[in-house]
């Protein structure tokens, strides 16, 4: 791993402290972000791959599915920290792990572009962090509800097209604002958002 020299991305640095905390359980992780469903909805470039930013995507979600992220933190010291809490937690990560797939097997099953910007019956650009922390995070805190509806798939395309649409999104996108601030606004608005009653 990054054997010429070069400056750690946050994910390197954080895999060599998972590795060291418990080897079996950052093997489930990194498991997971090969799964072909996740990757298929990531769009991540060989470059982005190489620098492991599909195990840096499920790293944010058990960060985020975990805890809220607070103020003392910048972005990736959170992610680490709430990661480094997992591993040596009791807590039956593979449980995690599996919300996070089935998430990303549903949302592939909606679009395999599910989490590009939607505007005028299509997808397109770049998955960014705002459609993680908002679709992908929201959809996985209500997963098991969204199932359970006659039209799924439906419902979330209805909600998806209203999302980019609507104010939050424009002004997220357009804010500059850090990603403590950022994240503090999307994580909990997708999580009440995708909920099928509101």
């Amino acid at each position: 791993m990054n054997g010429n020299g070069s400056q750690l991305s946050p994910q390197e640095f954080r895999t060599c402290v998972m590795v060291m905390l418990d080897e079996g359980k950052y093997n489930q992780c990194n498991d997971s972000a090969q799964n072909q469903k996740l990757l298929s909805i990531l769009s991540l470039s060989p470059k982005k791959l190489e620098k492991q930013e599909n195990l840096d995507f499920v790293c944010r979600f058990l960060a985020h599915y975990s805890a809220d992220i607070s103020s003392k933190f910048d972005v990736d010291e959170f992610i680490t920290y709430e990661v480094k809490e997992l591993l040596i937690s009791t807590i039956h990560l593979g449980e995690l792990l599996e919300k996070c797939i089935a998430t990303a097997e549903f949302l592939h099953e909606v679009s395999p572009d599910v989490l590009k910007r939607y505007g005028g019956g299509e997808f397109s650009g770049r998955v960014g962090k705002v459609g993680f922390e908002c679709v992908f995070m929201g959809v996985a805190k209500n997963l098991d509800s969204i199932l359970e509806l006659d039209n799924p798939n439906d419902f979330m395309m209805g909600k998806i097209e209203r999302f980019w649409s609507g104010d939050l999104a424009n002004e997220v996108l357009g804010s500059g604002m850090n990603g403590n601030a950022r994240i503090s606004r999307t994580v909990p608005y997708g999580r009440n958002y995708f909920k099928p009653d509101s």
